[in-house]
């Protein structure tokens, strides 16, 4: 996500009147940690700190940190940028910032961005990074990809990851097991990933002989959720060999794990489809972060918010267990959005509280008194949303599409926008920023809009939709046939400046051109100025000047032909 900001300077000494986009310089005493914590908890690199703390010894902090001023409150709360910070308080030195007052849930957005979109991310950080993003985006895979700047490929995995004991994911991130024996252990209880993930370490195992020894691997048939009844004949089944060797009391087992991982993966699914029918969105558990996921039901939203607003919510979603002897277990009723709930909790609680003191046998009776804390209608899913914002956006252009008003306001923005053109009284540089502006101006205040940007265009600005504008220009030029050829001659000038940037036989070649050379023969001084260091020729070419007032070398011409 990215949010404009202006450059600003501010006044620190009244925070709750600094404005959005400010550039302050602080006090590490100043800046309160984020409310949702950090999400980074990996300890950092002791020595590549120290180097960063000589370097800020010597030259102070040169990347600004982000802060966020929350509505009502007149204190700042770090949103990236912890490490400088830390440090600065280790030196006592001040922290340069860039103020954001823009939502919480923006808040978190930027916050989570600044610290995942990083190279330094460990494996783990990596792991619960997806997870987070994920959850936070209700599970939508292309969203959270972009979001983090990773490829599917490494999406995928890391959530694949997840599924990872604790353990086996430290050893990943310590270095002692590959990313590919995770992968391969991933979908295994937490007893066989553990006792695998020794063997790997104990007799240096790759990710290729893994794969041939976890195939291997016993699974007992008694914790299959799936249909057993191909089992029973299967010759991959133990119990021929448990009849064989009369251990009847033991257990029958499957010797083909990737067609009981297969299996198991199939069943899921199908319970999953079925889950969906019935819940609307399922997410896996291994696949979200818990710490984001809050149960909503009437007794805690109040009986109105949640048949109003939090039944139809595209945040609600079950949460089901794909955890090996726990899979298809079923969390119903789990809001994924952890802003809204508390924006929509916390006034509940306060209602009921107020309930509670007042009558105690209320508090089960009135559930409308919590629910009319904050109501939320239907909050439509992301894609009914761009179906909605698309069909508006369809209405606009059947609408504007034969109205010259509206021409003339979008041309003179777009000029205005691809121009770079930057007229003070508009507020703020972004499309629709302009666009808004010039619907309110007059005729007369949009000529001169147009007039001004285009002016800006043709004469300083360096490029427009990766084309530069001096080639645009050339263009422009070559296809005035004569005048075009003209007004470049012109432009072209014989003075100190532009001679000074050719060689002395280049200037020799010039005053050929010129006719220079002919009037310093008819005055028989041409073999004299031929030996003349390159200053004292230019100085006599600057005094002489060409023929033509539309002289210009070969070499300039060049260009527009």
């Amino acid at each position: 996500m990215s949010l404009k900001v202006q450059e600003l300077e501010a006044d620190v000494s009244d925070i709750s009147n600094i404005p959005h986009g400010a550039n302050i310089i602080v006090s590490p005493s100043k800046v309160s940690e984020f409310k949702h914590k950090n999400v980074r908890q990996r300890p950092r690199n002791k020595a590549k700190d120290d180097e960063i703390i000589q370097s800020m010894k010597k030259d102070g902090i040169r990347d600004q940190l982000k802060v966020w001023i929350e509505d009502g409150t007149d204190y700042l709360q770090l949103l990236g940028g912890y490490g400088r910070l830390e440090k600065a308080i280790l030196l006592n030195i001040d922290v340069p910032c860039k103020v954001y007052r823009i939502s919480e849930a923006d808040a978190m957005r930027i916050h989570l961005q600044d610290n995942t979109q990083r190279e330094d991310l460990s494996f783990i950080e990596e792991v619960n990074a997806a997870k987070t993003i994920y959850t936070l985006h209700n599970c939508d895979f292309e969203t959270t990809r972009v979001e983090l700047g990773w490829s599917k490929t490494k999406l995928r995995e890391r959530l694949e990851i997840a599924k990872c004991c604790s353990k086996v994911k430290a050893l990943v991130d310590q270095g002692k097991l590959e990313l590919g024996h995770a992968i391969v252990l991933a979908p295994y209880s937490v007893e066989v990933q553990e006792e695998k993930a020794k063997q790997i370490i104990d007799n240096n195992i790759s990710v290729k002989a893994l794969r041939e020894i976890i195939g291997k691997v016993q699974l007992k048939l008694s914790d299959a959720k799936f249909d057993k009844t191909e089992c029973a004949g299967c010759e991959f089944n133990t119990k021929d060999q448990l009849n064989l060797f009369g251990s009847i009391g033991d257990e029958e087992r499957c010797r083909k794990s990737s067609c009981y991982k297969e299996k198991t993966t199939q069943w899921l699914q199908g319970i999953k489809d079925v889950a969906e029918e019935k819940y609307g969105k399922v997410i896996y558990l291994s696949q979200t972060d818990t710490k984001q996921v809050n149960m909503v039901s009437e007794k805690i939203m109040g009986s109105e918010q949640f048949r109003d607003g939090c039944s139809n919510c595209e945040s609600k979603v079950a949460v089901m267990s794909d955890v090996p002897g726990r899979e298809g277990l079923i969390s119903e009723n789990q809001c994924v959005d952890p802003i809204c709930y508390k924006e929509l909790t916390s006034p509940a609680k306060a209602a009921t509280k107020q309930t509670k003191s007042t009558d105690e046998a209320e508090v089960t009776t009135a559930p409308s008194k919590v629910g009319e804390a904050k109501k939320t209608v239907f909050k439509p899913t992301a894609k009914l949303t761009q179906k909605n914002r698309e069909q508006i956006r369809s209405a606009g252009g059947e609408l504007f599409k034969q109205d010259g008003r509206t021409f003339a306001v979008m041309q003179t923005a777009a000029l205005i926008q691809s121009s770079g053109y930057k007229p003070s009284e508009i507020k703020g540089y972004s499309f629709r920023d302009i666009v808004k502006h010039c619907i309110t101006a007059d005729k007369e205040t949009l000529q001169r809009l147009g007039t001004e940007a285009f002016h800006h265009l043709i004469s300083k600005t360096d490029t427009v939709a990766h084309a530069n504008m001096i080639d645009v220009m050339i263009d422009l030029l070559k296809n005035a046939g004569q005048a075009g050829e003209d007004a470049v001659r012109m432009k072209w000038k014989m003075d100190k400046e532009t001679l000074s940037m050719y060689t002395t036989q280049a200037l020799l070649m010039i005053c050929a051109q010129s006719g220079i050379e002919k009037k310093l023969e008819e005055k028989g001084t041409w073999k004299k100025v031929c030996k003349l260091k390159q200053a004292d020729l230019i100085k006599v070419m600057v005094d002489t000047q060409p023929t033509s007032p539309l002289f210009a070398p070969n070499e300039y011409l060049m260009n527009i032909k």
